[in-house]
C-alpha cells in the first residue's frame, strides 16, 4: 500500500533546536485519527524513519515520492535551496499534470516564511479554515512563540483534514518512474544573478571530482550556499551556446565544468568545438585535469578563441581533491556575479559582498542594482 503522504523538507530544517520532527509527528497522528487507521500503521513517509539502516535510500525515496497519494511540502528558505526537495516535487508535479482534471494532491505547508518560487506558488497554500497567524508567520514561528502554540495544533488539525480530503483522490503511481539524476536540482525559477551550470561529464553533477562521496554537486553547493547564492543545474543536451545566451537573458552566471577527458570525449568534444566558434556572453569553464600543476594552459587550449576574448574565465583545477575546485568556483562566481551588476541598469539595493566584490575587481559601481531572490520578488 502507498503512503497516504509524503512529506518533503530541507534537512537543516530538521534538527534538535526546530521543532518540526514533533509537528511531523503531530501531522502524522492526526492524519491516521482523520483516517480512522490502525495505530500502527504507516501513514506519512518522513525519509529519517521510512528508510530503514542498510536500505538503498535513494531507490526507496523515489519508490515512495513516484506512489505515495498526497505531497506535503514544508516550505522555508532551505526547503528551496534543496537539490532533492526541487526534484521531489518535480516527480509529483509530473503526476498531478498527466491528470485531466488535475487532482489537488499538491499541499504546500508554510514552514517558515520564504519567497516562493513560482512553480510551488502555483498551488495555494492559504485556506480559510487555517489560522490568519499561520499565513502570516509560518508553523515554525506558531509552535516556537508559547502564546501560539494552540494555534500550532489548531493548523495541524486543519491540514490532517485537506490531506485526508486531498488523498481520498486516489493518486495512481506515475509509471514508468522518472530517473532523479536527470531531473533540476533546483526550483524552476531561477533568478537575477543566480548560478547556472553545466557538467559536460557522464555523471553530470553527481561526478565525484576529490575522495569518493565528495560530488560536484556538493562542492557547488557548499560554495554557493556560503554566498547565499542559488544555483541550478542546466542537462547537456542542449547548445552550450543557448545555454550562456539563455543565462544573459536571465542574468545568471554561466558556468561550465568539465575534465580533460570528458572535454576530448562525444558529445562534449563537439559542444565546446561548437561554443568556441560562437560568440557567447561572459562565462567559465573550468577544466579538471591529473596534472597537479595550478596552469590553466589546458582550458586555454581546449577553447583558444574564447581564451583571447575578454569577459570569459577559463581556468584548471586539481583533481583528487575539492578544495582547488571550490577555491577557484568561489572567485568565478563573486566575478560573473559582479560583472552582471556592473551591466545591469542602476538601482538602489543593499548587499555589500557584491559591493566589495565590484571594488576587488575594479569594477565601478555607483549604485547598485536590484538584487531578486529565487520566487522574482525585491
Amino acid at each position: 500500500m502507498p503512503f497516504v503522504y509524503f512529506a518533503s523538507y530541507g534537512r537543516s530544517d530538521k534538527t534538535k533546536f526546530t521543532k518540526l520532527a514533533s509537528i511531523l509527528e503531530e501531522l502524522r497522528d492526526a492524519v491516521r485519527s482523520r483516517l480512522g487507521a490502525d495505530p500502527n500503521a504507516s501513514i506519512g513517509f518522513v525519509d529519517s524513519e521510512s528508510i530503514l539502516t542498510g536500505d538503498y535510500w535513494q531507490a526507496v525515496l523515489a519508490q515512495e515520492i513516484h506512489s505515495a497519494l498526497v505531497l506535503v511540502c514544508l516550505m522555508s528558505p532551505t526547503y528551496f535551496n534543496s537539490e532533492w526537495c526541487a526534484r521531489e516535487f518535480a516527480v509529483f508535479r509530473k503526476r498531478v499534470e498527466s491528470l485531466n482534471p488535475r487532482p489537488r494532491a499538491i499541499i504546500p505547508v508554510l514552514w517558515k516564511q520564504a519567497t516562493i518560487p513560482t512553480s510551488v506558488a502555483n498551488y495555494q497554500f492559504k485556506d480559510d479554515r487555517l489560522p490568519p497567524e499561520y499565513v502570516q508567520h509560518g508553523l515554525a514561528a506558531l509552535r516556537n512563540v508559547k502564546q501560539t502554540r494552540g494555534l500550532s495544533t489548531e493548523t495541524i488539525r486543519i491540514l490532517a483534514d485537506i490531506i485526508y480530503d486531498a488523498a481520498l483522490q486516489g493518486m495512481q503511481p506515475l509509471e514508468p518512474m522518472l530517473d532523479f539524476d536527470r531531473l533540476s536540482r533546483s526550483f524552476d525559477n531561477p533568478g537575477p544573478y543566480d548560478v547556472a551550470l553545466m557538467a559536460l561529464h557522464p555523471q553530470r553533477a553527481q561526478w565525484s571530482i576529490g575522495i569518493p562521496g565528495a560530488t560536484l554537486a556538493l562542492s557547488v553547493d557548499k560554495v554557493v550556499s556560503s554566498q547565499k547564492v542559488p544555483w541550478h543545474e542546466v542537462p547537456y543536451d542542449m547548445q552550450l551556446g543557448n545555454l550562456v545566451q539563455t543565462a544573459a537573458r536571465e542574468r545568471c552566471a554561466a558556468i561550465i565544468v568539465t575534465d580533460e577527458v570528458s572535454a576530448n570525449t562525444e558529445p562534449f568534444a563537439t559542444l565546446l568545438s561548437e561554443l568556441d566558434r560562437s560568440d557567447p556572453a561572459p562565462l567559465a569553464v573550468l577544466v579538471g585535469t591529473n596534472a597537479g600543476v595550478r596552469d590553466d594552459a589546458a582550458a586555454r587550449k581546449l577553447l583558444p578563441t574564447l581564451a583571447a576574448k575578454e569577459g570569459h574565465y577559463l581556468e584548471c583545477f586539481a583533481l583528487g581533491g575539492t578544495s582547488d575546485f571550490e577555491t577557484r568556483l568561489a572567485k568565478i562566481v563573486t566575478k560573473l556575479r559582479a560583472a552582471l551588476v556592473a551591466s545591469d541598469p542602476p538601482a538602489k539595493v543593499a548587499d555589500a559582498a557584491l559591493t566589495q566584490a565590484a571594488d576587488t575587481e575594479g569594477i565601478p559601481i555607483a549604485t547598485r542594482p536590484g538584487l531578486k531572490s529565487p520566487g522574482g520578488n525585491s
